[in-house]
């Protein structure tokens, strides 16, 4: 799933701006997951919808799951962007391999975050849309 950056000479602001996409995708993230909760927790969906307050129950803790997840990978985010902008060096390169490798593993696991909280918000979209008056 990784789509590590070339670390052949590659510039600190580059590093800095994969960073800086990464925090507002998950900065958007938050108003996604208050948004789906919003819904599932307050639209007034037909009480005889089957495992209708288990499911909204599963998908508001699952949601709040990922809520925290988020944060942390935020907080992550920043101690590996104070890292790249302490490096003294313009250019980052292959053997700084305790920034590359951070940075690498960051990057799978935000990549692995955002694949699974589209599957989540997918799975939420359409189970309410199901349960939509038609």
């Amino acid at each position: 799933m990784a789509t590590n950056l070339n670390f052949s000479n590659k510039n600190k602001d580059d590093f800095v701006g994969k960073l800086e996409n990464w925090v507002s995708y998950l900065t958007f993230f938050k108003t996604e997951i208050d948004f789906l909760k919003k819904i599932i927790n307050t639209y007034p969906f037909s009480t005889n919808a089957r495992n209708l307050f288990e499911n909204i129950q599963i998908y508001s803790k699952k949601l709040d799951d990922f809520n925290f997840n988020r944060l942390l990978i935020l907080k992550k985010l920043t101690l590996v962007n104070q890292e790249i902008k302490k490096n003294k060096k313009e250019k980052i390169h292959k053997k700084d391999s305790h920034l590359t490798n951070e940075f690498n593993l960051l990057e799978d696991e935000i990549l692995t975050f955002i694949k699974s909280y589209n599957n989540l918000k997918n799975t939420v979209y359409n189970y309410v849309y199901a349960l939509l008056p038609t």
